[in-house]
């Protein structure tokens, strides 16, 4: 996923028109890129809430900050 098609999945989620499936992926993406901890905190939260369930994985090095969080 390139910068505007990140963009692009941002814009369409906040609009509430993105999928699920691409709802994950852009959450995974955001987690792998350390981005969705310096976004609005829905995203974030959104990201803990994912991780907790198993739908996406922490990024490498930021799964002691996972548990903690949790």
């Amino acid at each position: 996923m390139c910068e505007s098609d990140i963009e692009t999945a941002i814009t369409e989620f906040e609009y509430g028109t993105l999928s699920n499936t691409a709802v994950i992926a852009l959450i995974q993406r955001l987690v792998d890129s350390r981005q969705a901890w310096q976004l609005q905190g829905r995203y974030g939260r959104l990201a803990l809430d994912l991780i907790e369930k198993g739908l996406i994985r922490p990024a490498h090095g930021l799964d002691r900050l996972v548990v903690d969080r949790l």
